[in-house]
């Protein structure tokens, strides 16, 4: 099971911290169940909309990247505000 490394950029201030915290156990508990040989960490960033930053456009998984030299992928995870 790959480590999993995790940072959270909100778009505003009205996204409750209890759903922020239900949202990473949700994405830690699916990384739990990845078995990929060759991958340590799975670095992502989560991206939720707000009033500042609507992050609106196209939800879901962009920008993966892999390394193998560092053993790890990297995604930005992106969380329009209309789905909040």
């Amino acid at each position: 099971m790959p480590d999993l490394a995790m940072s959270t950029v909100l778009g505003g201030p009205e996204l409750d911290l209890g759903q922020l915290r239900a949202l990473r156990h949700a994405l830690k508990t699916a990384v739990s169940e990845v078995s990929v040989d060759g991958l340590d960490e799975i670095d992502v960033q989560l991206r939720i909309g707000g009033s500042i930053t609507p992050a609106e456009g196209d939800g879901g998984v962009h920008s993966v990247r892999f390394s193998a030299a560092r053993r790890r992928i990297t995604a930005n995870a992106i969380v329009p505000k209309v789905v909040i």
